[in-house]
């Protein structure tokens, strides 16, 4: 699936694979990627260093879901929708920030809008429990958002 990106107001673009690198985040934000490598070192982007123990330089890779706080935090006025950055979602808590209803959700995904959801219910259960990867709720609006919605 090519997915690219989730257009926010003012032009932020959300990759929506899990993690990105501190090019692909400063390109979503239209910022040097010195700003942010300086939002990872004062701690305001987490981020993880996968160099090797031998090597002088960092390479940091930032997930998803902490990219997503960081956008919720420093843009919230900005943002003309703010994804959750819980991972996975609830069904619930995706209605919740589309403002939509918890069977809508429900259809999407008995549609295969969320091709990674899972049902976390036990087998006797009369009751789903679904669960989304955060990555497919930004394709999912992704694909919305280049529909108009």
């Amino acid at each position: 699936m090519n997915c690219a990106t989730a257009q926010l107001e003012f032009d932020f673009r959300i990759p929506c694979h899990d993690p990105i690198t501190p090019v692909e985040a400063a390109k979503a934000l239209n910022v040097p990627v010195s700003d942010v490598y300086s939002a990872i070192y004062t701690g305001r982007m987490a981020a993880t260093d996968i160099s090797t123990d031998g090597s002088t330089v960092k390479a940091y890779r930032i997930p998803l879901k902490n990219f997503i706080s960081y956008l919720n935090a420093q843009y919230a006025d900005q943002l003309y929708f703010r994804f959750p950055a819980d991972d996975p979602l609830t069904t619930v808590r995706i209605a919740r920030a589309m403002y939509c209803s918890d069977q809508h959700v429900l259809n999407q995904i008995r549609a295969g809008e969320f091709p990674n959801a899972f049902n976390i219910a036990s087998a006797d259960s009369t009751r789903s429990d679904w669960r989304i990867p955060l990555r497919d709720l930004v394709a999912y609006v992704n694909r919305r958002r280049e529909g108009a919605w």
